[in-house]
């Protein structure tokens, strides 16, 4: 009998220890003495193995495992890290949407800055953004409004369509391949560059578009593709007229100052 008692007692002892060692449960079952549900509310089986029928508890409710949350709403027992103490109910599939909902970024490009040089191979920036994390990164590309004296020597030019905008747009008569330290282009191109305006202006791409162009290295089997402005379009910058324009600015300012000083001599003399 002593040895029969002295089995029993491990056996509860191993159950309580189980129960007890699941988050939320008791060390020994005691199933609620009066839990009435309302209508809305259905009764499930607690988590803990107790065999108890209770409410099921709705989102943002307390809970553990006497108190189980409502599986058909997809509601999980969420715990704090304090040991012990209830957890709530919480909608895990919600949460989850949440934090790997991308985010959606509306900020577009910015402009091309100009051309770093006036002949030549030069660089053009802009800043774009990406699109889910809406971080920014500096883009850039290959850029020439013309190529400097020297350059190409056995080029001939082909004068394109004039216009009011700009009396010379030229194009290599024949596609040559570009040189970019060291490296070529894969295949013959024939670019638009800006030739020179007539009256002394200077001449600049006023559309452009962007195209990848591969390139190939003498010392590198890869072909590396770069990203290289193509002249639509060119015009002729007035430098004149905003030299012009800034004279004019500084005139208006000295007479405005004149007007100042020959108001406030002439209420000084009337006192």
């Amino acid at each position: 009998m002593a040895l029969f008692n002295f089995i029993v007692g491990l056996v509860l002892l191993n159950v309580a220890f189980v129960f007890g060692d699941k988050q939320g449960c008791p060390h020994n079952c005691e199933c609620p003495m009066s839990d009435t549900c309302t209508a809305e509310v259905e009764k499930i089986s607690d988590t803990c193995g107790c065999g108890c029928e209770v409410c099921a508890q709705e989102d943002g409710d307390i809970c553990d495992g006497l108190r189980p949350c409502n599986p058909n709403q997809n509601l999980s027992c969420e715990y704090p890290d304090l040991q012990g103490k209830p957890g709530v109910c919480r909608d895990i599939s919600k949460d989850r949407e949440t934090i790997t909902k991308p985010v959606i970024c509306n900020k577009d490009p910015t402009e091309w800055t100009p051309c770093s040089r006036s002949c030549g191979f030069g660089q053009s920036l802009r800043i774009k953004y990406d699109k889910e994390t809406c971080t920014s990164r500096a883009e850039k590309r290959l850029c020439m409004i013309r190529p400097c004296k020297g350059d190409y020597s056995t080029a001939n030019y082909t004068l394109m369509k004039i216009t009011k905008n700009c009396n010379r747009v030229l194009r290599w008569s024949e596609p040559l391949r570009l040189n970019h330290r060291g490296c070529h282009t894969k295949h013959p191109l024939r670019p638009k560059f800006c030739g020179l305006c007539s009256d002394g202006r200077k001449c600049f791409p006023s559309d452009t578009e962007t195209r990848s162009v591969p390139f190939k290295c003498p010392l590198s089997s890869k072909i590396v593709k770069r990203q290289f402005m193509w002249v639509v379009k060119c015009q002729c910058k007035n430098l004149l007229s905003a030299k012009n324009g800034k004279a004019e600015k500084g005139h208006k300012k000295k007479k405005e100052r004149e007007r100042k000083e020959e108001k406030f001599n002439t209420i000084e003399e009337e006192m």
